[in-house]
């Protein structure tokens, strides 16, 4: 383009002001090129974020499929789980993955928080084979809790969350909402004139509860003192169960201290029921065991 130029500034009569009008023309050429060019590396960018946290999410799922728990976070950037720590960083080398595969664009290891806290709440972090589906029914009926909540308008509605993992987007920079010490995530709209391009993936309850293939829980209920009746599942009328023995609770099995009041009482009223099993041991003074104890009058924790 220069030798052209050069070529027709030779000619007689090329005037000063046309070669001036082809460079700037030259000069808008380049700036459009270089914008398309930054454009289309953004773009690329956010895509690869996007496909990179989609996969951290599977990875994720597959060691709760393995291990019945998800991992804690990693806070001492070693890539491996720090138990009791719930907030921090993808746990890379717990989850067998490499670092690149669990940092975003530019490197950084990606965050990750996880529900459960320091307060020996409800987590998803102490599970076992026996009491995951139990820990995220409770989670589903609100019975627990969860403290990693998203909301996608602005804080109209929210959502809790099992875990989370996010990325600062292509500025490089968590946004103050989801950077702080609350828990509370935002995502996908604008604040104002300032656009959240932080970049989330989350699984909900229900959808690991269905992947788990959740939906046969039972409690174990030990008879501590007297006897009671109960009715439905395995348990044909009225079944008595006595003083030490065990009855097993599912979501259609309901019962009383005695036989009339097995008969009369209605799931939603009976005294013994998987919701009243359900708060004993999940609620915050539960231990999370799946096992409960009537004391004569109603269910408690085992203790």
């Amino acid at each position: 383009m220069i030798k052209y130029l050069n070529e027709i500034a030779k000619r007689e009569g090329f005037a000063l002001l046309e070669l001036s009008l082809a460079l700037v023309i030259i000069g808008i050429l380049l700036g459009l090129s270089l914008n398309l060019m930054l454009h289309i590396s953004k773009t690329n960018r956010e895509k690869v974020d996007i496909d990179k946290i989609k996969k951290i999410r599977e990875v994720i799922e597959g060691y709760l499929l393995k291990n019945n728990r998800l991992p804690y976070a990693d806070v001492n950037n070693d890539g491996l789980e720090d138990v009791g720590k719930y907030t921090g960083s993808i746990p890379y080398k717990t989850l067998k993955i490499s670092r690149n595969e669990a940092s975003d664009v530019y490197g950084e290891v990606m965050k990750y928080d996880v529900a459960g806290t320091a307060m020996g709440e409800p987590s998803m972090t102490d599970t076992t084979s026996n009491t995951i589906c139990l820990q995220m029914g409770a989670y589903i009926d609100g019975i627990a809790s969860s403290p990693v909540m998203l909301t996608e308008d602005k804080g109209v509605n929210w959502t809790e969350l099992p875990f989370i993992v996010l990325s600062p987007g292509v500025n490089k920079v968590y946004e103050p909402e989801n950077n702080d010490a609350d828990r509370h995530y935002y995502i996908n709209y604008g604040i104002s004139s300032r656009q959240i391009d932080d970049v989330a993936t989350w699984d909900n309850f229900f959808e690991l509860y269905d992947k788990l293939h959740c939906g046969k829980e039972y409690f174990d209920l030990l008879v501590s003192s007297g006897s009671i009746w109960v009715s439905g599942g395995k348990y044909v009328g009225c079944t008595e169960v006595t003083h030490g023995d065990y009855a097993f609770i599912t979501k259609d099995v309901h019962g009383a201290g005695s036989k009339l009041q097995c008969e009369s009482c209605a799931i939603s009223s009976c005294p013994i029921s998987f919701h009243n099993c359900e708060t004993a041991d999940f609620g915050l003074s539960g231990n999370r065991n799946g096992k409960v104890k009537w004391n004569g009058s109603a269910i408690v924790d085992d203790d």
